[in-house]
């Protein structure tokens, strides 16, 4: 019963995110920073109707598959694939740098232009490796705005995916 209560928990607060991420936003918001490539504003909201969808569906499926099937669905930031596969180098089928940007500028990922040239900075040369240091960084600099609390230790593009659906609900 625990369970099927978190479930429902999470339910409402990820139709929260997705219709948070169609609601009225700011120029400011709206536009990508000056230095951010042409078509990072571009890139979609989430799909309410699919959040919905989904939202109904999650009684129906197994414990375990009902949260994945609400983040899949619910995409405030668009895809999530250049975030997930960020640590595999372009020439190995991975993402660009900019698309790795682009996805991070729709998940509003950066608390300020430090942490944003902190993160890129580290990026290239973590790709490959054994490492989540863009990561850790992004959550030294952004704290509780990425909710890396109390420490950003185990900071990853899963953890930040995860915690934007809570935030964008917020």
């Amino acid at each position: 019963m625990a369970m099927h209560a978190r479930t429902v928990a999470l339910a409402l607060v990820v139709l929260a995110a997705c219709k948070g991420s169609r609601g009225h936003r700011s120029s400011a918001e709206s536009s990508p920073p000056p230095s951010a490539p042409a078509d990072a504003a571009a890139v979609a909201d989430a799909d309410l109707e699919a959040c919905r969808a989904a939202a109904a569906l999650v009684p129906s499926l197994p414990a375990p598959q009902r949260a994945q099937a609400l983040l899949d669905a619910c995409r405030p930031c668009g895809d999530w694939t250049p975030l997930l596969t960020w640590n595999t180098l372009q020439i190995e089928g991975g993402p660009t740098r900019a698309a790795i940007e682009r996805a991070m500028l729709a998940c509003h990922a950066y608390c300020g232009a430090g942490a944003r040239q902190r993160f890129l900075d580290t990026l290239d040369g973590a790709r490959g490796q054994s490492t989540r240091q863009p990561w850790r960084l992004l959550g030294e600099a952004c704290g509780p705005a990425v909710s890396a609390v109390p420490d950003a230790r185990f900071m990853s593009a899963p953890l930040l995916r995860a915690r934007s659906h809570r935030a964008r609900a917020r």
